[in-house]
């Protein structure tokens, strides 16, 4: 089997491989250079051919998010806010020291800390130049931000969201956005110099469910009211339950240069900057998407999607120009000029919903509440079919992975089968390895999946 790149006068040898010759250089560390075509066929060919590696992470409690470091290297967080750094080819795992806030927020409704404690790292997102990785830290609603490949503790951003922060972008290498199950997003910087000083930012707005007039205007802005105020920022001067009486690094903290608010108390689930267009995509759990100005931080648009229930992923092609969108029964395609919506798939499962998902050329991986995980053919139009049954569609099922049979499974499981949810997906740079990472989809069941499929 061997693919060759369009005829030139100058082919080097990257340009005529065959597959195994390729993964052969990949484990032994040469660097190579992509052919467009080996990575088209892997991606509509290797969903056929990937095998199941599991990964034993002894009783860690779901992980949520997950990122590709380089060619060996896997960093995921977990519900138990754990951070942990993993060597693809030893098996070798590094948990990474969580940042700690030196004073914090004074909760007196010892039920509500109780269930910030329990929030997890639900993103993971590193720097267009991968010298920085943005990630939750001790306390959900505060983000750590970690120098790359060291991983030492830089900085903080806290005292600004005040419930779990579920989603973490990157606009640029100084630049990112965080959005918080507080109905907020908000853009932080970690250059010394000010962004709402240099630029003409509108800093605290609330975000409208109405379609902008023009899509460069902007939105009316108005003071937060001292209950807002007071709810972001609370004064510091006591510990709290996140407050840490060793000093574990020397992190900076930080300031939110700008914050805007959802109407309606709309829970942010996921963000995906477009670079193309220069704007922000926001997805709320109710199924609003408003789109972001990057340079001015304004509204832009506002589009209502026909599935709105557990609307909690969204994943940008830049070769087809097109969002995905995952519910809890359908995927959604939207195009991202207008943000009209194209068309709709069903999940196949749609009691679970859709947990994950991304694009790899004409392929959308999705991976559900119920351990499936799909392949979707953008240009066929159809789902990737299975080679023994071509009326049904290929799957990929989440293996055993780990149960914590505690007090709550004995009381109120036990006997129960609970497929482990693949909350987490992502592809290695060449697009032949795939990281699988979840744990049991009901709240009150603790445990954990991880797996390297090739």
């Amino acid at each position: 089997m061997e693919l060759e790149h369009e005829s030139c006068s100058n082919i080097c040898l990257e340009d005529k491989m065959s597959v195994f010759q390729y993964t052969q250089r990949r484990q032994y560390g040469t660097p190579l250079k992509i052919p467009r075509k080996l990575d088209s066929f892997a991606a509509r060919k290797l969903p056929y051919l990937l095998k199941e590696h599991e990964i034993p992470l002894g009783t860690t409690n779901k992980v949520f998010a997950s990122q590709w470091l380089s060619d060996r290297q896997v960093v995921f967080g977990t519900k138990c806010n754990t951070l942990v750094v993993l060597d693809v080819n030893t098996g070798q795992q590094c948990r990474l020291p969580i940042i700690k806030s030196r004073t914090g927020r004074v909760f007196e409704n010892c039920m509500f800390a109780q269930s910030l404690a329990f929030g997890g790292i639900h993103s993971i997102a590193s720097n267009p130049s991968n010298t920085l990785l943005a990630t939750g830290a001790d306390n959900p609603d505060n983000v750590a931000i970690y120098k790359l490949p060291s991983f030492d503790p830089l900085y903080l951003g806290e005292n600004c969201h005040n419930d779990w922060i579920f989603a973490i972008s990157w606009l640029d290498d100084q630049f990112f956005v965080t959005g918080s199950r507080d109905s907020s997003i908000a853009l932080w910087s970690t250059a010394e110099t000010c962004f709402s000083k240099e630029r003409n930012l509108s800093k605290s707005v609330h975000l409208s469910k109405r379609r902008s007039s023009s899509s460069r205007h902007r939105v009316q802005e108005r003071e937060p009211s001292e209950e807002e105020t007071s709810e972001t920022h609370r004064s510091t001067s006591e510990d709290s339950a996140y407050s840490s009486t060793e000093d574990v690094s020397n992190h900076i903290c930080l300031k939110d240069v700008a914050r805007k608010y959802c109407q309606d108390k709309d829970k942010v689930r996921a963000l995906q900057v477009n670079e193309f267009k220069k704007d922000l995509a926001v997805l709320t759990s109710n199924g609003y998407i408003y789109t972001i100005d990057i340079e001015t931080f304004d509204q832009l648009e506002v589009e209502h999607l026909s599935y709105c229930q557990e609307n909690v992923c969204i994943a940008l092609s830049r070769d087809y120009s097109l969002y995905a969108v995952g519910s809890q029964s359908h995927v959604t395609f939207l195009d991202p000029h207008s943000m009209k919506t194209i068309t709709s798939i069903c999940s196949q499962e749609r009691g679970s919903g859709v947990r994950s998902l991304s694009f790899r050329e004409d392929i959308v991986t999705i991976g559900t509440g119920k351990g499936s995980i799909r392949f979707f053919d953008i240009r066929g139009g159809r789902y990737l079919p299975d080679r023994a049954k071509s009326k049904k569609e290929h799957v990929l099922k989440t293996g055993q992975g780990h149960l914590n049979r505690d007090d709550m499974y004995f009381e109120h499981f036990y006997g129960e089968q609970h497929e482990n949810a693949a909350y987490t997906h992502c592809y290695d740079k060449s697009g032949t390895r795939l990281f699988v990472a979840g744990g049991p989809l009901p709240a009150g069941l603790s445990g954990n999946y991880a797996a390297l499929w090739q």
